[in-house]
């Protein structure tokens, strides 16, 4: 901190299946969902579990918009609609730059 100024806020360790084909697929679809809305301005740490049917992911919105709880809905009921079979969790990340 004294040195650079710099105060880490968190350190995260994202566990990724990246060698699955489907769950590469999958994620590829929830991407174009996600990023389908202009206001969001990251995803990360995207998790599929097959076997216990699990969906997890961050999404950051732009901090300048006006309702982000209905952006997160919206994104939310997409994702959850198009992968029903799955327990679907999203967290919404925020953009500490700003």
């Amino acid at each position: 901190m004294k040195k650079y100024g710099v105060i880490f806020h968190t350190i995260g360790v994202y566990s990724v299946n990246t060698k699955d084909k489907e769950i590469i697929l999958i994620e590829k679809d929830i991407k174009n969902i996600v990023f389908s809305h202009k206001e969001i301005l990251e995803m990360h740490g995207f998790y599929l579990d097959k076997e216990e049917h699990y969906i997890n992911f961050d999404i950051i919105i732009d901090f300048k918009s006006d309702n982000k709880e209905k952006i997160y809905k919206e994104i939310y009921d997409e994702v959850h609609n198009k992968y029903k079979e799955y327990k679907l969790s999203i967290t919404l990340d925020v953009d500490v730059s700003d």
